[in-house]
C-alpha cells in the first residue's frame, strides 16, 4: 500500500533508528540479498552510444543500495568514493560499477567521471569502481556490476534487504532491529539470517549431491571388501 515516496520515508526512519541500535557496527539497505541466487538485470550504454538493439548495450547485474553498503559487507573501493547519503533526489544522479562493467564500458580509460544510462533513461555519472566478485551465485560466471543510490529517484526494483554488521554470537542487535522494523510498520513479516545461513542454502544442493555420491561410493567400496573377503576365504578354504 506504500507509494514509492512512503516507502522510502519508511526506510530513511529504519535505517537512522536500527543505526543507533546497541552493538550494531553497521547498517545498510540493498535490493537484494548477497548471494541469495537472484538477480535483477538491466541494460546500460556509455554517453553518445546509440542504442539500436540489445547487443548495443551491456547487460549489468542492478542493486539499488544505500549509504555504507560497501563497507558494511566488506566490500573494498578500487576507485573513487561510494553511494553517499547525499545521493539523494535532486543531487546529480550517480553509479558505481565493478571492473569488469569498466573495461567493458571503457576498454583501457578510467570511468570516473564518466556517464551512462539505460536506452533512453537518465545518465548517470560513475563516482566509484569495486573489484569484480560473485553477487549472485557462487557457481555462475563473473557479471558486469552497477549501484545506484536508492533514496536518489524511481527504480523498477521495490522492497528492500536491511544488512547489518555486529559481533559474531550477539542475538540482540537483531531482535532490537525486528522490534525496530515492527514498530514502524505492524504487518512486517522481519526474517533475520546470517551470511553464512545464506552461504549454507546456497551450497546446500551440492552438499546434498555430494552426499549422495559418497554414500553410493562408501556402498561400492563395502561390497568390494565383502567381494574380495569372500574370494580370499573361499580360496583359503579350496586349499585346506
Amino acid at each position: 500500500r506504500y507509494d514509492e515516496t512512503a516507502e522510502n520515508a519508511f526506510w530513511a526512519s529504519a535505517l537512522e533508528q536500527a543505526r543507533a541500535t546497541p552493538g550494531v557496527q553497521s547498517v545498510a539497505l540493498a535490493s537484494g540479498t548477497p548471494l541469495s541466487g537472484n538477480d535483477a538485470v538491466t541494460y546500460v550504454a556509455p554517453e553518445g552510444v546509440v542504442v539500436k538493439t540489445p547487443q548495443d548495450a551491456l547487460r549489468v547485474s542492478y542493486r539499488n543500495v544505500s549509504d555504507a553498503y560497501f563497507s558494511t559487507l566488506g566490500i573494498p573501493l578500487s576507485r573513487g568514493r561510494a553511494i553517499l547519503a547525499s545521493d539523494v533526489a535532486g543531487s546529480e544522479s550517480v553509479a558505481v560499477i565493478n571492473e569488469l562493467a569498466a573495461e567493458k564500458l571503457w576498454p583501457g580509460e578510467d570511468p570516473l567521471g564518466k556517464r551512462l544510462g539505460e536506452p533512453g533513461g537518465e545518465l548517470k555519472t560513475v563516482v566509484g569502481v569495486v573489484p569484480t566478485f560473485r553477487h549472485t551465485r557462487l557457481d555462475r560466471e563473473f557479471a558486469a556490476q552497477i549501484y545506484v543510490p536508492r533514496l536518489q529517484g524511481p527504480s523498477f526494483v521495490r522492497g528492500a534487504v536491511m544488512l547489518f554488521r555486529a559481533d559474531p554470537g550477539d542475538q540482540r542487535p537483531a531482535a532490537a532491529i525486528r522490534s525496530t522494523l515492527t514498530a514502524l510498520e505492524s504487518d512486517l513479516e522481519v526474517t533475520v539470517s546470517t551470511m553464512a545461513d545464506v552461504r549454507w542454502r546456497l551450497v546446500q544442493p551440492e552438499r546434498f549431491r555430494t552426499g549422495v555420491l559418497l554414500a553410493f561410493a562408501g556402498s561400492a567400496l563395502l561390497l568390494a571388501l565383502v567381494g574380495i573377503i569372500g574370494v580370499v576365504a573361499y580360496t583359503v578354504g579350496q586349499r585346506h
